[in-house]
């Protein structure tokens, strides 16, 4: 019966870890160049451009009233610029995710060594449950496993929605960049975006750090300071912390997330290097 027990918690761990963990740490970027996404984008760009014609008489207005406003010539350099954008949107975010998700793969092979199949996970986790206080230690942290797993699911899901969301409203957004009065919403818009695509790279490093202090066999020495710990605990204690860590990101990690500027050109650039990643990761 004990034995059935540790079998079992080791095909759980692993499932969560092999099947589970790929809804949080990639992104479905294919999504993006589906028909419904393509064409509804579009759409919203055909309004977008009829919006363009009341804001130039509007700005126009302001012109005449002497308060501030958006010269014509930067609205026509920046037209171009904002139709670009727009009609390339579904496409930047393919690229965008597909090169995060190579990303996040080259991440993930900091684990592989201690991660490999259900059969790692038995040989690593066969002491679990040797006495009733691990038993209990051992559930307490499934349950605190699975918390934390749901909430994180519900993040990414948020994350996804906002991500198409994003996408699809890049033609409105694109409108802000052409008139000043709006131009705070463009560098909100990017930071968001890369913000959310920076969160995938961030929550595959916890995971993959949790996963090494889970599985490494002698990380927990048996001299030392550490001596007089139980081993098994502390690795629990650093898995949790680790996970709770992972959905609440230390202030200095969030400021590189939220770090952008509000000029388009500078996203498109960004993008133009991913896509280069991408290329070189595929050709070697």
């Amino acid at each position: 019966m004990m034995n059935e027990g540790r079998g079992f918690l080791a095909e759980m761990i692993g499932w969560i870890f092999d099947d589970m963990l790929k809804y949080i740490l990639f992104t479905p970027f294919e999504m993006f160049k589906s028909v419904a996404m393509v064409s509804t984008t579009l759409k919203l760009g055909v309004v977008a451009s009829g919006l363009v014609t009341i804001l130039a008489l509007i700005e126009g207005m302001k012109r005449s009233m002497s308060m501030k406003y958006t010269p014509l010539r930067t609205i026509a350099l920046r037209y171009p610029i904002a139709i670009a954008v727009s009609g390339f949107a579904p496409l930047i975010f393919y690229y965008a995710g597909m090169g995060v998700n190579e990303l996040v793969a080259l991440i993930g092979t900091l684990a592989d060594a201690n991660i490999g199949g259900a059969s790692v996970y038995m040989n690593k986790w066969q002491g679990l449950g040797a006495s009733i206080f691990e038993s209990f230690l051992t559930f307490i942290f499934l349950v605190a496993l699975f918390m934390y797993l749901i909430k994180a699911f519900m993040y990414h899901g948020i994350r996804w929605f906002g991500l198409v969301l994003n996408c699809m409203m890049t033609p409105i957004v694109m409108l802000g960049y052409m008139f000043k009065s709006f131009d705070h919403t463009t560098g909100e818009w990017i930071k968001d975006t890369l913000s959310k695509y920076g969160m995938q790279v961030v929550h595959s490093l916890f995971l993959s750090v949790i996963a090494i202090i889970l599985y490494t066999p002698n990380l927990v020495p048996p001299e030392g300071t550490l001596a007089a710990f139980n081993s098994f605990l502390v690795r629990l204690m650093m898995a949790v912390g680790g996970l709770h860590m992972m959905l609440s990101p230390p202030a200095w990690m969030k400021s590189l997330l939220t770090t952008g500027g509000s000029d388009p050109k500078d996203m498109m650039k960004s993008v133009g290097k991913v896509i280069s990643f991408v290329s070189k990761i595929k050709g070697g």
